[in-house]
């Protein structure tokens, strides 16, 4: 249970360095200007979000066959996520570097944790933290009433 939360606070506090990097402006109020409408690849990765955060959430884990499916599920919409996304040669190449990184973590410890943080994190761009936030917690309040 602690080890669930403390990898959760990480990768929260994670997804606030990559939005830096992303140049995501961070904020509690909406500009007047921005709109409240969703793009379909906001959607798709609220859905990737849903599968990934409601697997753990509930209380799938690592070597389960339900959590392998949702992570299949998952790497899916993370791809379709990505490649319905414009995104610069130099975002390509951190993407790349940062994958790459979470790989050889994976076959040295066979952790998916950090595959799985960095996915969250690269698939945030032109996503509303704020929206992510909010969903994080209806999550988690439906998955901790239901369970």
């Amino acid at each position: 249970m602690f080890r669930f939360i403390s990898e959760e606070i990480i990768c929260f506090l994670s997804l606030e360095c990559i939005c830096g990097i992303y140049g995501i402006k961070r904020g509690n109020r909406m500009n007047k200007t921005e709109s409240t409408t969703i793009q379909l690849s906001e959607i798709i990765y609220l859905a990737y979000f849903t599968v990934m955060f409601g697997a753990r959430a509930i209380g799938l884990y690592e070597g389960m066959l339900p959590y392998n499916i949702m992570l299949v599920i998952g790497m899916l919409l993370f791809l379709l996520k990505i490649a319905m996304t414009r995104h610069t040669f130099a975002e390509y190449l951190l993407m790349g570097t940062l994958l790459f990184i979470s790989l050889i973590v994976y076959y040295n410890t066979g952790e998916k944790g950090l595959l799985l943080y960095f996915t969250m994190m690269l698939g945030m761009k032109n996503v509303s933290l704020k929206r992510v936030m909010k969903w994080a917690a209806a999550i988690l309040s439906i998955s901790f009433t239901v369970g």
